[in-house]
């Protein structure tokens, strides 16, 4: 029976006396059900460290392959009317 991740949620806590603290749980399923699992901070911390390094690789790709287009549209030549 395998276990898998179903849902990872991360976010800033909005108010009260952690507003600004990260925090998040993660959901895992399985034939028998469901367990959600809250993360602390400093994990969440951990995984947002993770995930930035993939979202400045996301981002310099999308802004290569934007720039491409861009240039692409340059070298169509103009129509005359």
């Amino acid at each position: 029976m395998a276990t898998l991740i179903k849902q990872i949620y991360l976010s800033t806590e909005d108010y009260g006396p952690r507003k600004g603290m990260l925090s998040g749980t993660i959901k895992f399923a399985n034939s028998r059900g469901e367990i959600q699992v809250n993360i602390d901070p400093a994990k969440v911390e951990r995984i947002v460290a993770v995930l930035a390094e993939e979202l400045v690789d996301t981002a310099r790709e999308t802004a290569r392959l934007m720039v491409a287009d861009v240039l692409d549209q340059a070298r169509v030549p103009a129509i005359e009317a």
